[in-house]
């Protein structure tokens, strides 16, 4: 275990039955379930709950000695979730996502991290529309410059990159989208502040042919850093064989 690795674990949930959400659910804390229970649709409710419990198996695979149900959890600034850990701990960083049909939990020890998922079927009516009030002038002129059936996949690849960093910072909405810029090939950032492209690390995904995923990774020495990545099943959590040390 050291603190130039990251892992990533996903897992697509059409084909998880009523009675192991059930199951699912019981390996969230309180809060969790009050909060799964607030979603208005089922669907959303099913990728948050797969979410959180992706985050707290991955944890017990870093450090065996917790089981995922004793994972414990604070808010810090801008609400990012933060991992409690004992004092001789190391500093866990976890960061999650969900969306149509898919979740997502990436991890790594001290180190600013963010995912990001989106299913390529939810689509905004004009993404064209969005990335001009959003986007970087540049990032817009890119979406502008795709051919119309590819725009949205050029507009969603800058969207999880732009998310998954945003995510690591910790920032959430205090963070302007106009205020740093991607290139998508080569994946590169361009900030208008004093952050150092340098001290970023950063990885697009396909995890299934319906969805993108990216990582941001915050780090001083990004081309050191080990990543893997991998899907997860029910089965696997449910008989521990996704859980094992890095």
């Amino acid at each position: 275990m050291h603190k130039d690795k990251a892992e990533i674990w996903w897992m697509e949930v059409a084909a998880i039955t009523d009675d192991q959400w059930q199951r699912m659910e019981t390996w969230l804390d309180l809060a969790e379930r009050d909060r799964a229970g607030r979603f208005k649709f089922a669907a959303d409710r099913h990728t948050y709950v797969a979410a959180h419990v992706l985050g707290r198996f991955l944890l017990s695979s870093w450090q065996s000695q917790v089981p995922p149900t004793e994972w414990r959890f604070s808010l810090g600034d801008h609400g990012k979730p933060e991992v409690v850990v004992a004092e001789a701990m190391p500093r866990y960083r976890l960061n999650l996502s969900h969306t149509g049909g898919l979740a997502a939990a990436a991890l790594t020890i001290d180190h600013p991290i963010g995912i990001d998922v989106e299913w390529l079927d939810r689509r905004p009516p004009d993404c064209l529309a969005l990335a001009e009030r959003f986007f970087a002038a540049s990032e817009c002129d890119l979406v502008r410059q795709t051919a119309p059936d590819q725009r949205m996949l050029t507009f969603l690849g800058l969207w999880t990159l732009k998310e998954a960093y945003v995510k690591a910072i910790g920032k959430g909405l205090a963070q302007p989208l106009d205020a740093f810029a991607f290139t998508l090939d080569p994946v590169a950032i361009r900030f208008d502040g004093d952050d150092d492209p340098g001290c970023w690390l950063f990885r697009r995904f396909s995890p299934t042919p319906r969805h993108l995923m990216a990582l941001a990774l915050g780090h001083d020495q990004p081309a050191q850093v080990d990543i893997t990545a991998r899907p997860v099943t029910f089965a696997q959590l449910a008989g521990g064989g996704a859980i094992r040390s890095p």
